[in-house]
């Protein structure tokens, strides 16, 4: 599948390729982490190979072998990669990861750095209400949206005018588009 798909899909590879390391992981194979080393080595960005292995060590590890430590050491050094892809849902993996494990400056550390990051990107309250279904991005924006971002620079340089000067909405606040859910229950589900 791998080989079969590497130059059409590459999202199909990279969820099969989770999917693979996951099942050689619930058969007791310390291969999976071998996996995601080789992997990691050939692609280092690709965020959700970090957040996969990350997972293993602790979220899906077999009973009475989770190893906090080592999953939040992942995460950090995957964040160390310049231009990794999927930084906010790996920085939202290492807020939930230290809350779960006690570490409550560490999950703060990363909150903050997490919300600097929708400071960043968030689009405007009359962009949620109209969003494009399939990929979840605003639609009204006059100014095309980056194709990436995660971006090296001054990111603001890429942003639409209207991203830059927007109040964040906070992940348990109401959301805005008056659904009466929390945002990270709506509206937040599909930017994502």
């Amino acid at each position: 599948m791998i080989e079969r798909f590497s130059n059409v899909d590459e999202l199909l590879v990279q969820n099969f390729k989770r999917a693979l390391a996951d099942s050689l992981r619930q058969v007791g194979a310390a291969a999976a982490a071998a996996l995601y080393s080789e992997w990691l080595r050939e692609d280092p960005q690709w965020g959700w190979g970090w957040i996969g292995w990350s997972d293993d060590h602790y979220l899906f590890a077999p009973n009475g072998q989770a190893d906090g430590d080592r999953a939040v050491e992942l995460l950090r050094q995957g964040l160390t990669v310049s231009g990794v892809r999927d930084r906010r849902d790996m920085l939202q993996r290492l807020v939930d990861l230290c809350e779960g494990l006690g570490r409550t400056e560490e999950a703060k550390a990363a909150d903050s750095e997490l919300r600097e990051l929708d400071k960043r990107y968030a689009p405007s309250s009359r962009a949620l209400l109209k969003h494009d279904l399939n990929t979840g991005l605003p639609v009204d924006f006059t100014e095309p949206w980056p194709l990436s971002m995660e971006t090296e620079g001054n990111a603001d340089d890429d942003l639409p005018t209207s991203a830059r000067s927007t109040q964040r909405v906070g992940r348990n606040e109401p959301c805005p588009c008056g659904s009466g859910k929390k945002f990270k229950k709506c509206c937040m589900q599909r930017i994502r």
